[in-house]
């Protein structure tokens, strides 16, 4: 097990940490040497075995911490929420780190965390869990493209899924496949799924890759342009709704406080019935 806050004994070095659960499980002092420096050198942690907790990064004590419970070569690895109290930085180089050493060890490991980035970039199978349930099982790319209801779509993703009222998209004229408005309770666009259209209805040249079928042409007011690195975030409005679309790049003529034509992915978008499980449209 290996716990969110660590659990470190203060008072013992980084060796006498790895050494505690060895004393139970009737080794040798010798082999319980062994298998110390063996972890330490996997983890980078041979130069630190003298060391105690409170002169390490916080990097560095979780390496303590995952070498603790692999020091007992354990059949199952359970991690709560491990990489909660780093910094953004460190979070994500710790998580790179996590999943090759799962991969290198091959231990089957039961990983818990509330962060969705997280858990799609090291799992190699997702179970979202919403009010003490299991929602849905499946690889990361399985849970992203397909969802099985409101819930795990709107959950997975950043920025989440917009989830539209019907009306609002009649109201907007983007049209749907022939009656999926009329039973359907709610409607989902992923915000990578809607494109700056050009002056002939379609997606720009530099969004519509693997677009085959998009709808109409209707106007936005684009209240905000955030970008975010590799990306650029929009928030865009119309008669009372607003959507969040997510661009590669920003089109020439699109500004804030500007109007701006939009289309949508109409084979990505999703309905929902009013149980919240995805429609077949």
């Amino acid at each position: 097990m290996v716990f969110q806050s660590y659990a470190l004994y203060p008072h013992k070095t980084v060796r006498g940490n790895l050494r505690f659960p060895l004393r139970k499980v009737g080794i040798s002092e010798e082999v319980a040497t062994e298998r110390i420096e063996e972890i330490t050198e996997l983890l980078e942690m041979d130069e630190h075995l003298e060391t105690r907790p409170a002169q390490l990064s916080g990097g560095q004590r979780q390496r303590v911490a995952v070498g603790r419970a692999l020091v007992r070569q354990p059949h199952l690895l359970c991690m709560d929420e491990p990489l909660s109290n780093l910094d953004a930085k460190l979070r994500v180089e710790t998580r790179a780190e996590l999943r090759q050493l799962q991969q290198r060890l091959d231990i089957t490991t039961l990983y818990v965390t509330h962060d969705q980035e997280e858990a799609m970039s090291i799992a190699d199978r997702i179970a979202v869990m919403n009010d003490g349930h299991i929602e849905q099982i499946g690889t990361p790319e399985e849970i992203y493209e397909h969802p099985t209801n409101e819930f795990v779509a709107s959950f997975i993703g950043d920025p989440p899924m917009n989830i539209l009222d019907p009306d609002n998209v009649t109201q907007a004229g983007i049209d749907l496949p022939a009656g999926s408005l009329e039973v359907a309770a709610t409607v989902g666009v992923r915000p990578e799924h809607i494109y700056p259209a050009t002056v002939d209805g379609e997606p720009s040249t530099e969004e519509q890759i693997g677009v085959e079928r998009w709808s109409n042409s209707v106007s936005f007011n684009v209240e905000l342009i955030e970008p975010v690195g590799r990306a650029y975030e929009l928030l865009l409005s119309r008669e009372g709704f607003t959507l969040t679309a997510r661009l590669r790049t920003l089109p020439e003529g699109v500004h804030e406080g500007e109007s701006t034509s939009f289309v949508l992915d109409r084979d990505r978008l999703m309905c929902f019935d009013s149980t919240g499980k995805v429609m077949d449209v």
